[in-house]
């Protein structure tokens, strides 16, 4: 005597939320000249924040920005001051105001470019993403871009921490190693140099994900 099985219900697959990015993407390509590695390497890193952002809800936080602006508004002030103290003043009464205007715009250009090559270095994005529901500690992130000029490498480093400990600790007190992804720029352009945004997408989405954040 035959015994009948009755069929298992198998759960649909879920299939991965669509990308805002790719959307966005899709109104109109990009397209480049394959023979600007540094326009290459720009648009890319551009690409990456739009889809840290609108992917996966980053909040942008511009504290390397502000600071450079910082340095150059005040770079800016000082040639202005001395401009309009130039032209009310009367040459040479006005030589010590204007040396003392030029050595400051001078040294705040100055430090505002050893900011950018020893601090900021190569940051290309810094954000933060809060729990939804508050029972987390805010998700911070740091990605780091690098291109050797006349070569076709292109590196992304992705480091991971949380508000509480910061970018040193990560989930439950561990310290993850920054995450690298070594590619080339004819993994995300054809031969036209148009840009391939769901390549670029699945490759941000393998790291942000294996960290336990997912498309929004």
């Amino acid at each position: 005597m035959s015994t009948i099985i009755p069929e298992q219900e198998t759960e649909p697959l879920l299939e991965p939320a669509p990308s805002p990015f790719c959307a966005e993407v899709a109104k109109s390509s990009i397209v480049l000249p394959n023979n600007n590695g540094s326009e290459l390497k720009h648009t890319l890193d551009d690409c990456v924040r739009r889809i840290l952002v609108l992917d996966y809800k980053f909040k942008e936080i511009h504290t390397h920005t502000d600071r450079r602006l910082l340095l150059g508004y005040a770079a800016c002030a000082f040639a202005a001051y001395a401009s309009a103290y130039s032209y009310i003043v009367p040459f040479p009464d006005c030589k010590p105001v204007l040396l003392v205007c030029v050595v400051a715009y001078f040294i705040l250009n100055g430090a505002m470019m050893l900011y950018a090559t020893y601090i900021e270095k190569d940051i290309i994005f810094q954000g933060v993403k809060k729990d939804s529901l508050g029972l987390e500690p805010d998700k911070k992130i740091t990605v780091r871009a690098n291109y050797k000029r006349f070569t076709p490498n292109y590196t992304v480093t992705f480091e991971f921490g949380d508000e509480k400990d910061g970018m040193a600790k990560g989930v439950r007190g561990r310290a993850p190693s920054p995450i690298k992804l070594k590619k080339t720029f004819g993994d995300y352009y054809d031969v036209e140099g148009r840009l391939a945004p769901s390549v670029l997408v699945k490759d941000v989405a393998s790291v942000v994900d294996s960290y336990g954040l997912k498309v929004e």
